[in-house]
């Protein structure tokens, strides 16, 4: 998720939408909230100081606000906290990023690390180790940064497991930026990652258990791969691929068509998918489509492109975005749910 472009949580009744309660929180940029345990999280904050709250759910009190100290630069917003036990996991952009945990019932730092980069994407937890990808700038000589690339950190300490790094092979020698996505875990001891540079990207699945690399994709990927089962989806340049896990084999493929023209890959479309077990979900610059895994042909739209999320109740979300005067998406203002049973 992005930063929310208001520090002004505002939850709705899942039923019809109406305001149950809002708080102001008055700093210039808050994360997008997180809820465990019947607390609404969030990480807000200014150019120089950040403050982590914790906000009941059902009234809108604040149970306690605690101040984060932020690396020096240009903060410009935080993801969305991740809550697993008793901890809280942030991640924030800026010129100098950094990944914090949290104790969850006082907002004590317990410890953080220089993440780098600049997309404070969230990282990705189990019950042994955080995950995320350290971007790195490099020439054809000598090669990327140590340290750099798939990281894997200690819950308990911080510190770092290890390191997967995959040399780059740029064909010039000019600076070149490797990033990668937020991980995803697959359940089977295994993460996925989006691995981009200037000349293109590849899908990495890295085997958590003996610290390797299992396998790799080249292709023109955009976004998080979202994982259902055996399968995961990804957008590859104009098209969604369903692919395998076990070793990314192609399974099937979809590409617009019949009318629908949107391209995937435009600089302004939206790369979210979410997925149940018979349809996914996906975002181009135009619309929301649900395409029918097992016939995969679009079976309905909705009319106007946005983030995606799926509730436990079964309950799609749709964040919508529109394009503004520089032909970008921008946040609406305005969240459409559909009821997927």
């Amino acid at each position: 998720m992005h930063p929310a472009s208001s520090s002004t949580p505002r939850p709705l009744f899942q039923s019809d939408g109406s305001q149950r309660w809002r708080s102001n929180l008055g700093d210039t940029w808050a994360s997008a909230p997180a809820v465990a345990a019947g607390q609404v999280y969030a990480l807000t904050g200014d150019t120089s100081s950040g403050r982590i709250w914790s906000i009941q759910a059902r009234t809108g009190s604040t149970t306690f606000q605690a101040p984060v100290p932020l690396t020096q630069g240009s903060p410009n917003g935080s993801a969305q906290p991740i809550i697993v036990g008793q901890k809280v996991y942030i991640s924030y952009g800026g010129s100098s990023a950094e990944t914090k945990v949290l104790d969850a019932a006082s907002g004590t730092v317990l410890w953080s690390v220089a993440s780098g980069g600049d997309s404070g994407d969230p990282p990705a937890v189990d019950n042994q180790r955080l995950y995320f990808f350290r971007p790195y700038w490099s020439r054809y000589t000598p090669g990327p940064g140590q340290g750099a690339g798939f990281t894997a950190l200690d819950l308990s300490t911080g510190r770092t497991v290890f390191t997967i790094v995959k040399p780059p092979t740029p064909p010039t020698e000019g600076d070149i930026r490797f990033s990668g996505s937020s991980p995803v875990l697959t359940g089977n001891g295994r993460a996925l990652v989006n691995r981009n540079s200037d000349f293109g990207s590849s899908l990495e699945c890295i085997d958590l258990e003996s610290q390797t690399l299992a396998w790799e994709i080249e292709g023109r990927f955009h976004g998080v791969p979202t994982v259902v089962g055996d399968v995961f989806y990804i957008i590859n340049d104009t098209q969604l691929e369903a692919r395998g896990v076990a070793d990314g084999h192609l399974l099937w493929s979809w590409s617009p068509s019949q009318g629908i023209r949107e391209s995937f890959n435009s600089a302004y479309a939206l790369s979210d998918i979410v997925a149940t077990n018979n349809l996914v979900f996906f975002s181009t610059d135009e619309q929301v489509y649900a395409l029918d895994v097992e016939k995969r042909s679009i079976v309905w739209s909705y009319p106007a492109p946005g983030r995606l999320s799926i509730s436990a109740s079964g309950i799609l979300y749709i964040v919508r975005y529109s394009r503004d005067l520089s032909i970008s998406l921008r946040p609406e203002g305005k969240v459409a749910a559909i009821n997927l049973h």
